[in-house]
């Protein structure tokens, strides 16, 4: 009975010991990952760093975006630590609808003067039933997530802007992306007050990469090492806009319309970019008009 009881004790030093080992040796994640999420016309990009989610914008389709969430996460991670809705157009927050339905949400931000709008309306009314904390933040603000940080970049007060659209800079160590969500000219004018603020090595234009003559100089100002652009297949609109891709011609650029969901991934030094990133379909054509196909 001894010999059984410290053959027992050894088994489960051993066990335990490997499992260390193990668990020193195994190979870490990404330090932060974003994904841009195939959701066809519209804005929705995950962030993931330090086991805490937070999704910038939603797109219009709430069953793709769930869809694609449940493609790229396991099942388990049921909370979202941050929602950001850049603007209340239905092409950037109709999924983040759902998102308030469905997961448990630390903290839904938009920004000061968010435009009003049936949309807007419902997010203030699901924010309200699911008991959210809400806050709604403008140029100068910063929100930590783990060890990365969303710094605000605009809007700024500008009365010349009539709709304030969120404008982020995420940074982790090494690692920086810029959303610029659907920010005006005007407000492009105003970043570019301060174009030190702007510079990043990963970079979402405007408004789907849609014309403005700030194109070049909002590149040479972010000096970006690849750029990513979320757009429809087919889309009305012209997204993106020749000079936009024209501005981005030495930037590795990729686009959800043909490379599907993106992702994003660094470890803090290098960058590592992955297309196709789920296994899922292209998304259907949704409640926003498309262009007929060519023929």
């Amino acid at each position: 009975r001894a010999r059984r009881a410290l053959l027992a004790a050894l088994a489960l030093v051993l066990a335990v010991g490997v499992g260390v080992s193990a668990s020193l040796v195994a190979p870490r994640g990404p330090a932060i990952r974003v994904l841009a999420l195939d959701i066809g016309q519209g804005d929705a990009f995950l962030i993931e760093t330090d086991g805490k989610l937070a999704l910038v914008d939603g797109g219009p389709d709430p069953a793709r975006l769930l869809a694609e969430l449940g493609s790229v996460l396991a099942p388990w991670q049921r909370r979202r630590q941050l929602l950001a809705l850049t603007h209340a157009h239905l092409d950037h927050g109709a999924g983040l609808l759902a998102v308030l339905d469905r997961y448990a949400v630390g903290l839904a931000i938009e920004p000061v003067g968010l435009n009003e709008g049936p949309l807007a309306t419902e997010w203030t009314a699901r924010i309200a039933r699911t008991g959210t904390a809400r806050r709604a933040v403008r140029a100068g603000d910063r929100i930590r997530l783990g060890a990365a940080t969303l710094a605000v970049l605009s809007p700024d007060g500008d009365p010349r802007v009539d709709v304030p659209s969120l404008v982020l800079r995420l940074e982790r160590g090494s690692f920086s992306m810029l959303f610029s969500g659907d920010a005006t000219e005007a407000a492009q004018a105003d970043l570019l007050l301060r174009p030190e603020a702007l510079a990043t090595r990963v970079y979402v234009p405007p408004h789907h990469g849609a014309a403005t003559p700030y194109a070049a100089t909002l590149v040479r100002a972010v000096h970006p090492e690849t750029a990513v652009l979320s757009v429809g297949a087919l889309n009305r609109y012209g997204h993106p806009a020749p000079e936009t891709l024209a501005a981005l011609g030495t930037v590795p650029t990729y686009r959800t319309d043909r490379d599907g969901t993106v992702e994003i991934a660094s470890d803090g030094h290098g960058i590592d970019i992955r297309t196709h990133a789920n296994g899922l379909p292209p998304p259907r054509r949704g409640s926003l008009p498309y262009a007929p196909p060519p023929r």
